[in-house]
C-alpha cells in the first residue's frame, strides 16, 4: 500500500477532490490554495480544502473516502496541511465540524479544543499554529 500526500496544483487535480467531496455526499464548495490530498494507490481517498471568507482561512471542508477507515492518514493529511500554512507564514486558520461526525467525536474526545462559535449543527474552531 503506497500512501502518499500532495497540495492540489492542476485543474485535475481539483477535479478529483470535487469528485471525491460528490462521491462522499459533501456539498459542493470552492476549494483554494492549499489544497491537501491524500493519495492511496494512485487514488485521491481524502482531502482538506481551504475557503479565504473576508480574509479569513477557512480549513474544510475535511473528506474522506467512506469505504476503509484512514484515521492515522487524516490525521497526517491536517499535519502536513497545516505546515504548508506556516510555511506560506499562516499562524491562524478557523475550522468547523458538523455535530454528531466523526470528526467531531473524535475532537470531542481527543483534543482540548473548545468551540468558539456554533452556527446550526457547525462548530466552529480556532485553530493556533506555533
Amino acid at each position: 500500500m503506497t500512501i502518499g500526500y500532495k497540495i492540489a496544483e492542476t485543474p485535475a487535480d481539483f477535479h478529483e477532490a470535487h469528485a471525491l467531496m460528490r462521491g462522499e455526499g459533501v456539498p459542493e464548495q470552492t476549494l483554494g490554495f492549499p489544497t491537501m490530498l491524500l493519495i492511496d494507490e494512485n487514488e485521491i481517498v481524502g482531502m482538506i480544502g481551504t475557503d479565504i471568507q473576508k480574509g479569513i482561512i477557512v480549513a474544510g471542508p475535511l473528506v474522506m473516502k467512506s469505504d476503509r477507515k484512514r484515521i492515522q492518514s487524516a490525521i497526517k493529511m491536517v499535519e502536513m496541511y497545516e505546515m504548508a500554512l506556516r510555511g506560506m507564514g499562516i499562524s491562524t486558520f478557523i475550522f468547523h465540524v458538523e455535530e454528531g461526525t466523526f470528526l467531531d467525536r473524535m475532537i470531542s474526545r481527543y483534543s482540548e479544543y473548545q468551540p468558539y462559535a456554533v452556527r446550526g449543527t457547525k462548530k466552529f474552531f480556532i485553530r493556533r499554529l506555533n
